[in-house]
């Protein structure tokens, strides 16, 4: 795989095109000029670009779309769940994009040292610490998270990069002070990076490893703390399978946030739970029963089926492009509006 390369110096505005080591071969577009500092997306270049998400563009602004947004208000959501195999990757990607199509600014966070996420959106793994969120999240002298953000195909989303170097993050902060709130206060910087460019981030979108580790800790507080900056209404979705496995350690993750909701006196509220590889069986009806007794309410009425598409789609494909009509698609795209109802 194609190492991530050094970014763009954020500040440096008439270098702000020039990336080292990253060329069309790679799945990257040199020298293009995009931002999301309130400027229009220029749709004539290739869909897919290298920028960092906060480059100052030369663009006109687009004071129609700034009009009356409430700078650095984002909503943030984590998608979790301790069982791997749910889709949980897909849906952090798919919604992302869905909410792109909508002309919303989205910033995924791929905290899952596996980095699907970070090739499915980019086409690009890292194994190297450099330029990803372990640079971010790790040392104690650590990168703003607005210095490794880059573009993902579609023009509206943009992604903070994972590495499998972040498979050693729980035993390097095991001993750390404030070691939940890492990721916090690296999006607390970047809430302050946007207020002072006036730039415009909708929606933040956690995709996080299977399991309780730190680096899903961290998601958990992200979303379900109190800020001025976030959304009120931000919080997690868990993710399940409808299948045999279902709702194997729900009980734990449910226990563990509500041991994180006493100790750390924060909400780390449920938005919601959503059923997804689901097919035409009776032992996925059976399934689907179990989940729904889980939840209750809290269950989003869309389901998302097992659909090849999807599966395709996930090698570097944007799902709404690759196959518009598929029963993935459409699943994705109610999902999605689902969600933006319960955070409005």
């Amino acid at each position: 795989m194609t190492a991530l390369t050094s970014r763009t110096n954020l500040l440096d505005l008439e270098s702000a095109a020039s990336h080292d080591g990253l060329s069309e071969k790679s799945g990257m577009i040199e020298n293009s000029e995009v931002a999301l500092c309130c400027g229009r997306v220029d749709s004539s270049h290739s869909p897919h670009y290298t920028l960092s998400m906060l480059v100052l563009s030369k663009l006109e602004l687009n004071y129609e779309y700034c009009k009356g947004k409430v700078f650095c208000m984002f909503t943030s959501i984590g998608f979790h769940n301790v069982k791997g195999g749910v889709a949980k990757t897909t849906t952090t990607l798919d919604v992302g994009y869905a909410l792109g199509r909508q002309g919303k600014r989205v910033l995924l966070v791929d905290l899952d040292p596996q980095a699907n996420l970070t090739y499915s959106a980019t086409g690009v793994l890292s194994e190297k610490t450099a330029n990803t969120l372990y640079e971010v999240l790790v040392p104690m002298d650590p990168q703003p998270i607005s210095k490794i953000i880059v573009q993902t195909r579609h023009p509206n989303v943009f992604i903070a990069p994972g590495s499998i170097t972040l498979s050693s993050a729980d035993l390097e902060l095991a001993g750390r002070t404030g070691r939940e709130w890492i990721l916090q206060r690296a999006l607390e910087e970047l809430a302050e990076f946007c207020q002072q460019r006036n730039a415009v981030i909708d929606y933040i979108l956690f995709d996080t490893p299977p399991n309780l580790g730190l680096l899903a800790v961290n998601a958990l507080v992200a979303c379900g703390c109190i800020a001025d900056y976030q959304n009120p209404k931000s919080g997690f979705i868990v993710t399940v399978s409808a299948d045999v496995y279902a709702t194997i350690g729900i009980a734990h993750l449910k226990n563990t946030i509500a041991q994180l909701r006493r100790n750390l006196r924060i909400p780390i509220p449920l938005l919601g739970s959503v059923a997804t590889l689901v097919d035409n069986t009776n032992e996925s009806a059976r399934f689907l029963k179990d989940i729904q007794q889980e939840f209750g309410d809290m269950m989003f009425q869309t389901l998302i089926p097992r659909n090849v598409k999807v599966k395709e789609a996930n090698n570097v494909r944007i799902l709404f492009d690759y196959a518009p009509e598929s029963q993935g698609s459409q699943a994705y795209l109610k999902l999605t509006e689902e969600i933006i109802n319960r955070v409005s």
